[in-house]
């Protein structure tokens, strides 16, 4: 990274601390529950691209990023109108174990690269990022998870509290400054 975008990095780090003490910032909710709500047939999963696919791909919601990209973005826009802060990439299976069931595990770098670009796009579309070079999102995504923990990390540290303090006390120590 150049000097431009450490200092745009910290600027977009600093907002989201600040927003942080102020309240509590409101997460996306389950795209792919709302990925179902859309009624998609085969042939929307395949697209042109997958027409001669040898595995079946409904229900792969992944795939959506290559093959209905604007769905996806619509879907992103959706929960922002609804309230969320932040919205997170429509790459849940994005793995190769997951997309081993649809044949589709040497598609995981674009279809994770893809998801992260829509979800970039959209966060830039309503004003939350000034950045518009689309290449360096993996940078951003790793460097957001060198700042604030991984999924993984999260879900251990969040254990260990329920684990210490009762599950009726997550909220509370969530939620508390």
């Amino acid at each position: 990274m150049n000097s431009h975008d450490d200092t745009a990095a910290a600027k977009r780090i600093d907002a989201l601390r600040a927003a942080m003490a102020e309240r509590i910032l409101i997460l996306d909710g389950a795209t792919g529950t709302m990925i179902q709500t859309q009624k998609l047939d085969e042939g929307d999963y395949r697209g042109p691209r997958f027409q001669n696919h040898g595995f079946d791909l409904k229900g792969n919601a992944d795939i959506l990023n290559l093959t209905q990209p604007d769905l996806v973005t619509g879907l992103h826009l959706e929960y922002f109108e609804a309230g969320a802060d932040i919205v997170e990439t429509n790459t849940f299976n994005a793995t190769s174990i997951a997309q081993a069931d649809y044949g589709t595990q040497d598609l995981i770098h674009e279809i994770n690269r893809e998801g992260a670009a829509i979800a970039h796009q959209v966060h830039g579309a309503i004003g939350f990022t000034d950045e518009h070079i689309l290449h360096r999102f993996t940078r951003r995504l790793w460097a957001w998870r060198d700042d604030f923990g991984s999924e993984s990390e999260w879900a251990v540290g969040l254990g260990a509290l329920v684990a210490a303090n009762g599950a009726d006390q997550l909220w509370p120590m969530v939620a508390s400054r």
